[in-house]
């Protein structure tokens, strides 16, 4: 009974959220960068990838890692966003084994109203 008091109380407190897809991309070059850092090459094909935002990588329809964004870039500068049809290159944090053809999908957590 202590338990179920604790859950209830937990769910009045923490808000439930959902996952939202911002957008995906496909990685259509790897550029090494370091000795062990690679920069995936992106191309935008719907929606927008955000620095702040989560990401997704999988691979032949399998999730492969899930985490931060490190670096975004377009061209030479650092960006915050890349909208869909332009290009830009991601370092992931802590995932370097992009290959081509990779699907990297940007998504964030939102807080869904209590009902």
């Amino acid at each position: 009974m202590i338990d179920d008091v604790k859950q209830a109380a937990r769910q009045l407190t923490e808000p439930e959220q959902e996952e939202v897809t911002l957008g995906r991309a496909t990685v259509l070059q790897i550029f090494p960068h370091g000795r062990r850092e690679r920069i995936a090459g992106v191309r935008v094909t719907s929606g927008l990838m955000r620095r702040n935002a989560r990401m997704i990588v999988s691979r032949r329809g399998e999730e492969l890692f899930e985490g931060a964004v490190s670096s975004m870039r377009h061209f030479d500068d650092n960006v915050r966003e890349i909208a869909t049809n332009y290009e830009g290159g991601i370092v992931l944090d802590g995932f370097h084994d992009y290959e081509e053809g990779d699907i990297i999908t940007c998504y964030e957590l939102r807080a869904v109203a209590a009902h």
